[in-house]
């Protein structure tokens, strides 16, 4: 999975939004495939943007549904391959998800599937 050009510039302006003004850095921006985040990505967007960051100022961010959502939005428009946006908290771990769903960027919740439990009792 390789960034073009344009979407490498847009990384930095989401990157510049994110940082400008307040106390949050962001650590690293991470791509994967979007498939170990979740399922029914586009078939040509395949790609998902995993924005760490530490600071002060991070939880505002986090409590910020439209910042981070407009932010999601110019990086799916730019970056055709990409169809997911994570921010991450680095130090505690916790994230708010943004993918394309029906043709529009939306917040994602996490669900988590129930791990099966195969019992010993009855076991031969």
């Amino acid at each position: 999975m390789e960034i073009g050009r344009e979407c490498q510039a847009e990384i930095d302006a989401a990157t510049e939004t994110v940082e400008g003004g307040r106390d949050v850095r962001v650590i690293r921006v991470i791509q994967r495939n979007a498939s170990d985040s979740y399922s029914g990505y586009p078939d040509d967007a395949s790609s998902s943007l995993n924005f760490m960051m530490e600071g002060t100022a991070v939880p505002a961010i986090m409590n910020s549904p439209q910042f981070m959502n407009i932010i999601s939005t110019d990086l799916i428009g730019t970056c055709q391959s990409v169809s997911l946006v994570k921010f991450t908290e680095s130090q505690f771990d916790q994230s708010r998800i943004y993918g394309l769903v029906d043709g529009s960027v939306s917040p994602l919740r996490c669900t988590l599937m129930p791990v099966e439990t195969q019992s010993s009792e009855g076991a031969d």
